[in-house]
């Protein structure tokens, strides 16, 4: 399994709230929300269009972050109702992915702080 993650930054959580809504529905019959990124030489090198899974999307302050899922083996897209473990392996995959992105993104600001270094 191979996932993709987007993060769009909006003015606002206002903003991030709208695109949100305004967005396709998620999961595994809407899997285009977001697009694959293939790198070579990596797991992720045959993940395209075709072996995309599922994708979700959920806002976290100013930010909609977005996650895609899929095949890292070039397999194409199953069916995913027919088979409940990967349907929840896939779905663990991309919102553990989006989960850990909120955390860092949707809190506070911290505040800056001098480490102590030269030029502090």
């Amino acid at each position: 399994m191979v996932a993709t993650v987007t993060v769009a930054v909006l003015p606002s959580a206002a903003a991030a709230r709208t695109v949100l809504n305004q967005l396709p529905h998620s999961g595994a019959s809407h899997p285009a929300l977001i697009r694959t990124l293939a790198i070579a030489r990596t797991p992720a090198a045959e993940f395209g269009a075709a072996q995309r899974q599922l994708s979700y999307a959920a806002a976290a302050e100013s930010y909609v972050i977005m996650a895609t899922a899929g095949f890292a083996d070039g397999r194409s897209r199953v069916r995913l109702a027919a088979d409940g473990y990967l349907n929840n392996e896939l779905t663990s995959l991309a919102y553990g992915l989006m989960g850990r992105a909120k955390s860092v993104l949707g809190g506070p600001v911290a505040t800056p702080a001098c480490p102590g270094t030269p030029g502090c």
